[in-house]
């Protein structure tokens, strides 16, 4: 059940946050100060780096992933209270469009304490591996029956429990990360199911138990392009073409839009293209990053 928000000038039920995962030995989990607050983020500085050496795989594994930041209770664990779930950004676009009815364009308003909606899906895999499938809202209005989680969460504002950690401590935990595959086959194999990530972590006093961080599912957008080498004529406008492409990837990967397994390694420009028009035409402040 989606609680509702409880700090000034809310507009949603969740707050936005940009989160760097897995940074160092232990896959720590930091708040990008850069998204966050437009200050210097070590992080960053060391994917632009990256990119600029022509090393794609590993910048895209620094970038700042979108996260809704958002109150929950668990409807399995009530006793639990109010715990603080990183939604993925395509589960909250599903939502959306589930709670208004096209014909009527009645509203459902999700996180009303008397008369919201519970909502319901299947959580399959773990770490990278992580999916959502058969999202749906409960057909009926229900109470959240737990005046302490609500008491909790105007005590407790989003935007108060998100951690920003000073570069210092970034950058020495950076040094320690390793890319490529080592990198990935121990993450897939190591990382805990039930980490919370950083930026969600809670005051010290009366911290409820918090769920698992949902980590990004992985996709077709941390794929470099199939270039082939070009001529020494075409050499600049190959180069164009892939930085171009490089940049589009980015775009997808960080508001979580994937592309599916299925399409072909030649069909994949095509591909990111049209998800990404589709994206600008739901979200048309994308169009600047795009």
């Amino acid at each position: 059940r989606i609680l509702p928000p409880a700090w000034e000038h809310a507009r949603h039920y969740g707050f936005d946050v940009y989160l760097h995962y897995g940074i160092g030995p232990d896959f720590t989990v930091f708040a990008c100060p850069a998204r966050m607050n437009n200050q210097p983020c070590p992080i960053c500085d060391e994917r632009q780096r990256l990119s600029a050496l022509g090393q794609e795989e590993p910048a895209n594994e620094l970038r700042a992933t979108f996260r809704l930041m958002t109150y929950i209770i668990d409807r399995k664990e009530p006793d639990k209270g109010a715990q603080i779930w990183m939604m993925p950004m395509t589960i909250d676009r599903e939502l959306i469009a589930l709670c208004q009815d096209s014909r009527t364009g009645e509203v459902l308003w999700l996180d009303d304490p008397e008369n919201g909606y519970d909502i319901e899906f299947t959580r399959t895999g773990e770490g990278l591996t992580t999916k959502y499938t058969g999202i749906r809202i409960a057909r009926s209005p229900s109470p959240v029956n737990d005046p302490s989680a609500l008491d909790y969460i105007a005590a407790h504002p989003l935007p108060e429990c998100v951690v920003m950690t000073d570069a210092a401590t970034m950058a020495k935990t950076l040094e320690g990360t390793k890319f490529g595959e080592e990198r990935n086959a121990s993450r897939n194999s190591t990382q805990p199911a039930a980490a919370a990530p950083a930026s969600a972590s809670k005051p010290a006093a009366a911290p409820p138990a918090q769920p698992a961080a949902r980590q990004p599912v992985p996709s077709r957008t941390t794929r470099s392009a199939p270039v082939p080498a070009p001529a020494p004529a075409a050499a600049q406008s190959a180069a164009r073409a892939e930085a171009q492409f490089n940049a589009a990837m980015d775009a997808l990967a960080l508001y979580d839009l994937g592309i599916p397994d299925t399409v072909a390694d030649a069909d994949l420009p095509r591909a990111v293209a049209q998800a990404l028009g589709e994206a600008i035409a739901e979200f048309p402040d994308l169009a600047g990053l795009a």
